[in-house]
């Protein structure tokens, strides 16, 4: 569900491997893949399928045994409506969207039970319809069961993830990497998007390092109000991974800023301060990012 960057990405590779997959799309993308299959471009290897299933609806289709839900955040109540016809009560939905309210809002609608949390670092972008562009070392993703215990169905995914070249991590904590993983792209998608430069130039600029350290103590300071609790060490390590980037890597959001698209503001800065309000934890850098960003944003769905 989403089979732009990321989600075709994952797909095309399972697909490869064998798996039965179908690719839920829309647009010139869409039109691209039914009618000529979809290429992946990767310094680990190219891949072209000649013929993909691909559909903008997947009403009438059989359940799945697993979805990979990709969307952008603001896109997820109506994406999780969409796939509502082929959930089975036996289907685990892994979701790799960026945040954490994605994973509440799939929660809501099927259940903790079907849900399996994500996280992925994987760049994956869509070049041009049809046709998915992956650089960079880094193709694997962590998964873990709502409730910590590995299951059966992680192994199976994790097995079939390993055939197709994905490098897969079973977590008992997966959550708790997801709000790491929310830290980290929340703070550096607010400051790749105002100053229209890569992670690893704020990272390294000693005036933006200080303000991505005060976002990222904010983000903390949130999830421990919500009974999360993340090493204390989370935002000097995070930084030291901006430090260590290439200094090409902006994020999706800034990608998307730069390419006139809506931006995900509403799941990153717009979630941190409604939560910020919520919990009556202080957000002023994220309340100043979300008002300068506002203009760009995509609503909520």
């Amino acid at each position: 569900m989403g089979s732009g960057g990321l989600g075709g990405l994952f797909g095309a590779l399972l697909q490869q491997a064998g798996a039965d997959v179908l690719f839920i799309a829309r647009g010139k993308h869409l039109e691209a893949m039914q009618t000529s299959g979809l290429k992946v471009l990767s310094d680990l290897g190219d891949v072209t399928l000649d013929k993909v299933n691909a559909v903008a609806d997947p009403d009438g289709q059989e359940p799945a045994d697993f979805i990979v839900f990709t969307v952008k955040g603001q896109d997820t109540k109506p994406a999780a409506e969409l796939i509502a016809p082929i959930v089975a009560p036996n289907t685990a939905i892994i979701s790799f969207q960026n945040g954490v309210s994605g994973l509440d809002i799939l929660a809501e609608r099927f259940g903790t039970q079907a849900i399996i949390p994500g996280t992925t670092f994987t760049p994956g972008t869509l070049e041009s319809p049809g046709i998915i562009r992956h650089g960079g070392p880094v193709c694997s993703f962590t998964i873990g069961e709502w409730d910590g215990p590995k299951s059966a169905r992680l192994q199976t995914l994790a097995s079939l993830s390993e055939k197709a070249g994905i490098g897969a991590n079973v977590s008992e904590n997966v959550r708790q990497e997801a709000w790491v993983k929310f830290v980290a792209f929340a703070t550096y998608s607010a400051l790749t998007c105002l100053t229209r430069q890569s992670i690893f130039w704020v990272a390294e600029q000693p005036s933006t390092r200080e303000i991505a350290v005060k976002s990222m103590t904010e983000i903390l300071s949130i999830a421990k109000a919500r009974g999360v609790n993340l090493p204390g060490d989370i935002a000097e390590r995070l930084i030291a991974k901006g430090r260590a980037s290439s200094d090409n890597w902006k994020t999706s959001m800034c990608n998307d800023l730069e390419a006139g698209k809506p931006i995900e503001l509403e799941t990153t800065s717009g979630a941190i301060r409604r939560m910020g309000l919520e919990l009556g934890v202080p957000t002023p850098t994220h309340d100043f990012v979300y008002k300068v960003l506002k203009p760009f944003a995509a609503p909520l769905a």
